[in-house]
């Protein structure tokens, strides 16, 4: 997707001013549309399975999926949502495959105040 996407940006400027008192509004409309003047139509989340840790088990993961345009180029974001719970369950799973492999006990410590 990345290498056809093209974003077509028009730019426009109002500006409103109350003449009684001085005040001004000025707002500044950019609109993003595909090559055919459509508008654009894009996932804003996608799933990805990756690992959390290196060697470890891929997890799905919901990534918010974003794009800035700068200038004549455009810029992607991927951000994963809620990555704490993924970590969790990857630290959980480790914890237990450690525990059943070395037959030791788990010893979890609590943050120093």
């Amino acid at each position: 997707m990345s290498r056809k996407f093209q974003v077509f940006e028009t730019s426009d400027l109002k500006v409103v001013t109350n003449r009684d008192t001085g005040e001004a509004e000025v707002k500044f409309l950019n609109e993003h549309k595909d090559e055919n003047g459509e508008k654009l139509n894009l996932p804003n989340l996608i799933i990805i399975a990756i690992p959390v840790f290196q060697g470890g088990a891929p997890y799905r993961m919901a990534v918010r999926f974003r794009y800035r345009k700068f200038g004549a180029s455009v810029k992607f974001i991927l951000s994963i949502y809620n990555p704490e719970k993924v970590f969790e369950a990857a630290f959980k799973e480790a914890v237990d495959q450690a525990t059943e492999e070395t037959e030791l006990p788990i010893f979890m410590g609590s943050p120093e105040n």
